[in-house]
């Protein structure tokens, strides 16, 4: 077998051109690892030529994107709760108000 990564999809494959071999490299990428939930730096082995990188580390994308996806979600969350504790306060200060005015 001469494509040694498993982490890469089949897809990603790189064809032989008239039977000549590839030239690969190896490199290191986020690529999502079975073992755990988070993506680890991993080498990958990809091909040399610039126009093929981008399929064989095509593999690595989405994980990145879904690392980025899930900060963004937290920070909202965060912002979300942040208002709400303030509007809590303010209502609660608003009910004391009244309480000292009646």
């Amino acid at each position: 077998d001469d494509f040694p990564n498993p982490a890469l999809s089949a897809r990603a494959r790189p064809q032989k051109e008239h039977g000549a071999p590839l030239q690969f490299r190896t490199v290191k990428a986020w690529m999502p690892s079975a073992e755990c939930a988070k993506p680890q730096r991993r080498r990958v082995t990809i091909p040399t030529q610039p126009h093929r990188q981008r399929n064989a580390l095509g593999a690595a994308r989405p994980v990145r994107e879904a690392a980025t996806e899930v900060r963004t979600l937290r920070r909202k969350a965060q912002q979300l709760q942040t208002m709400r504790r303030a509007e809590e306060r303010d209502v609660a200060a608003f009910n004391e108000e009244r309480q000292q005015s009646l």
